[in-house]
């Protein structure tokens, strides 16, 4: 197969979510990605604002071996899954009073009560 012929297969089942090969690769990358989100939820919970910061923003340290190996698509869900539970956390943490446990209809009641 030919260069251009291998860039438009590939084109094809990259932008395609009906591809077989695509929704092969997006079941494995969500598999591992929901393992480490949700261990890392569970470490970041408990701790600090500044806590979670500095677990999340902390230099990783990797091996030569692990480099050799070729872990290099661990260590990308794992760098992603430490983003989402570090922004996620903190997100809901600021937000969850002001926005979503807030009963939009009890806001209005009050409202209309104190007039």
């Amino acid at each position: 197969m030919r260069l251009p012929q291998f860039e438009s297969h590939l084109a094809t089942h990259l932008s395609n979510p009906r591809s077989k090969l695509y929704q092969d690769a997006e079941e494995h990358v969500l598999t591992h990605l929901y393992a480490d989100l949700t261990k890392l939820v569970e470490t970041y919970t408990p701790l600090s604002s500044l806590q979670i910061f500095e677990a999340a923003t902390a230099p990783r340290v990797v091996s030569a071996n692990a480099a050799a190996q070729g872990n290099g698509f661990k260590e990308e869900i794992s760098e992603m899954a430490t983003r989402m539970a570090h922004i996620g956390i903190l997100h809901w943490r600021v937000w969850a009073p002001l926005a979503y446990l807030v009963d939009p209809n009890a806001e209005e009641e009050h409202a209309h009560n104190s007039e």
